[in-house]
């Protein structure tokens, strides 16, 4: 294969300090993506994110690079959720798909969301 064709290789990474853990869903969540093996001069030409929830269905916080929706920040390749955007005690799917001329490639990166803490009893004996 000659330098650029070649498959595209995408990545995800989450921003949060411990995504390890369970993400809280009060807090900004900032998932970077990024494509390995691109040269500075052949970048994607296009990316699209889809929040899938635990069901598989699409979350209403998807969309593409050109979206204008108040609950996502586009930077770059970089899917950026708003605070108190994510529904508590839930498993995500966060899909991130790159194009470059005729090659695709698509990457999934599975999340929690934390639920907040419950009333409960303590006896002191």
């Amino acid at each position: 294969m000659r330098g650029g064709e070649h498959s595209l290789i995408l990545s995800i990474f989450c921003s949060c300090r411990d995504c390890q853990d369970k993400i809280n869903p009060f807090e900004r969540l900032t998932l970077e993506g990024h494509c390995t093996n691109c040269r500075s001069d052949q970048q994607l030409t296009e990316t699209t994110w889809k929040l899938l929830n635990s069901s598989g269905q699409k979350d209403e916080l998807s969309g593409n690079t050109n979206a204008t929706d108040s609950a996502l920040g586009w930077n770059n390749i970089n899917l950026v959720i708003k605070e108190n955007k994510l529904n508590k005690d839930t498993t995500y799917i966060a899909q991130l798909t790159g194009r470059r001329g005729s090659r695709e490639s698509t990457v999934q990166f599975a999340f929690q969301t934390t639920s907040p803490p419950e009333n409960g009893n303590c006896k002191v004996t």
